[in-house]
């Protein structure tokens, strides 16, 4: 079905007429992208929008890409449209990623600061136990109480840096001087170092 209306393109030539991209293509193809689809792994682009099914051949729709094809009822180029769904796509997909990465990172470091910092107590013959209660004799392996330790403390300055973060305070003034202030100061020690001769 061509479209009755005249579209012009950035360029200012008018857009082809039987071109048949409307917004609810667009939108659908739109859809395809956000969901990380590809629209040329086939030879044909089957859109499903609310109501309808659309088959475009993926060669139209290189055609609408590399002629700047103009949405009619946005003015918009269709290349820009899908560019900026493959955008939100990927800034998407990076937000996840680095969401995961932060709970597999919270899990690691709960682990640790879980982690048990007593060992049994072992001798020649095995684990030393208690003679009066007959239980296993237990010590702090320090080791252990230093990554428990370490861990905790990186966990607190990052969750309540106002509190427990690393303040480094400095009381030192901002020094300037000029290369001309240095000439002079070498001068007056050579005056001085010919006074004393």
């Amino acid at each position: 079905m061509p479209n009755k209306l005249k579209v012009y393109k950035k360029s200012g030539k008018v857009q082809r007429s039987d071109i048949r991209l409307t917004k609810d293509i667009a939108t659908m193809l739109q859809a395809e992208v956000l969901k990380g689809k590809s629209l040329f792994s086939s030879k044909e682009i089957i859109l499903r929008g609310q109501t309808e099914r659309i088959v475009i051949k993926a060669k139209t729709l290189q055609m609408w890409i590399y002629r700047n094809a103009v949405i009619p009822e946005t003015g918009e180029v269709l290349r820009d449209f899908l560019d900026q769904a493959r955008a939100e796509y990927r800034s998407k997909e990076r937000e996840k990623r680095q969401e995961e990465m932060v709970r597999n990172a919270e899990k690691r470091i709960g682990g640790i600061i879980a982690m048990p910092t007593k060992e049994p107590v072992v001798g020649m013959f095995g684990k030393i136990t208690d003679k009066k209660t007959g239980e296993v004799v237990m010590r702090e392996n320090p080791h252990l109480v230093d990554k428990v330790l370490n861990a905790s403390k990186f966990a607190l300055e990052r969750l309540d840096p106002g509190k427990y973060g690393k303040v480094d305070r400095s009381m030192n003034k901002h020094l300037v001087f000029s290369l001309a202030d240095l000439a002079k100061a070498v001068e007056e020690d050579e005056r001085q170092k010919q006074n004393e001769v």
